[in-house]
């Protein structure tokens, strides 16, 4: 499989990862915090691959930062197939799975002011899937 063609599904897990950190946190990170992460979190990746990385985790943090009731979801799964527009928002396409934790996938998806563009290599369409631990 082509790697770009499997980055199509690019966060997995996206909630569960950091849903200690972020109930530890009282206030949502803001972009900034959020991109200095990704990046120093991706400063070991290949200079290719880098790229690539600080997106995935700023867009995984974007999220949780807007997600909230991890809890209510739990052992939950659902898959959004995404697309970014030309509004520079993220719309989605199509939900399968749960159809609470899609719901409000969709809504933390679609009204996130925070997410950042893909790089101009990702696929048009993407899917994300959620999965709170």
């Amino acid at each position: 499989m082509n790697f770009y063609r499997g980055l199509g599904v690019i966060i997995a897990g996206v909630i569960a990862a950091l849903s200690g950190c972020q109930s530890a946190r009282h206030e949502p990170m803001t972009a900034k915090e959020i991109a200095t992460l990704a990046r120093s979190q991706c400063a070991s990746a290949h200079a290719a691959n880098q790229q690539d990385c600080v997106y995935l985790r700023r867009m995984q943090y974007g999220i949780q930062n807007n997600f909230s009731d991890v809890e209510r979801y739990r052992g939950r799964e659902c898959h959004l197939t995404i697309t970014y527009g030309r509004n520079q928002h993220y719309s989605v396409l199509r939900t399968t799975g749960d159809e609470a934790l899609c719901m409000k996938a969709w809504g933390v998806v679609s009204s996130a002011a925070d997410l950042p563009a893909p790089p101009p290599h990702f696929p048009a369409k993407s899917v994300l899937v959620f999965r709170p631990g």
